[in-house]
């Protein structure tokens, strides 16, 4: 039975083939995509595939979109055919070149699965990472205009999510979230000086009350002090 196959044919990587098949692909510098591509001129978070439904069909489609699912666009761009896209729906031999000059051809491919194999053999298979993903994102009819954007924006909130799903489970990590910050605060200035006026108080009392203890010493010792003798008178 023949089957309708998306495949993605990178220049850059030796002509390696990605083939297509889950709902969102990330492209970009960084290691955690889906497709790395480790060039300078590309961003580290290029662009998303997304895969959307063809209207009354089985079949399926992908739109390639720039910038990474937080919307930040790319520094360098996308061009389908030599033309600037921002969002542009891939058709079969379109000719993608990301950033300066990393080109890529998109191929649309139908055949029987055992001659899928040997073509994928001799354009160098690369199996792509991808995580599990919810069948709401296969769910797009064929829209137009703002309703269009609408829905690609629900798609990209979706993704923000996938997309950050531990590498454990086999999904790539768009963006690594940040663990929690922990301030230590410093102490209040006026608890230091409530402590150390304390301090300083109980070194007054301790002084006085030693001060006392040896007044109250001498005192003891000589309870009854001794008159000096009177001198007697001359009596000449």
């Amino acid at each position: 039975m023949h089957q309708e196959r998306h495949v993605l044919v990178v220049d850059a990587l030796q002509n390696r083939a990605f083939v297509l098949e889950a709902a969102t692909y990330s492209i970009g510098r960084d290691v955690t995509n889906a497709i790395v591509i480790n060039n300078a001129s590309v961003s580290r978070q290029h662009a998303l595939l997304l895969r959307l439904p063809v209207p009354g069909t089985h079949l399926y489609r992908y739109r390639l979109v720039d910038g990474n699912a937080q919307g930040k666009p790319s520094v360098n761009g996308i061009f389908i055919n030599g033309q600037r896209c921002s969002s542009c729906e891939l058709k079969n031999g379109d000719l993608i070149t990301f950033g300066l000059d990393i080109q890529a051809t998109y191929l649309k491919v139908e055949m029987p699965a055992d001659a899928f194999v040997e073509y994928l053999e001799a354009i160098q298979f690369h199996s792509i990472k991808s995580g599990p993903v919810s069948p709401k994102e296969t769910m797009i009819a064929a829209l137009n205009g703002a309703e269009l954007e609408a829905e690609l924006e629900a798609i990209l909130m979706a993704e923000r999510t996938i997309l950050s799903v531990d590498s454990a489970h086999g999904a790539p990590t768009l963006r690594s979230p940040r663990p929690s910050s922990f301030v230590t605060q410093k102490p209040p200035q006026t608890t230091k000086l409530n402590r150390l006026g304390m301090i300083l108080a109980g070194m007054v009392l301790i002084s006085v009350l030693g001060g006392l203890g040896i007044w109250q010493f001498s005192v003891n010792s000589n309870p009854n002090p001794v008159k000096p003798l009177a001198q007697p008178q001359d009596s000449s």
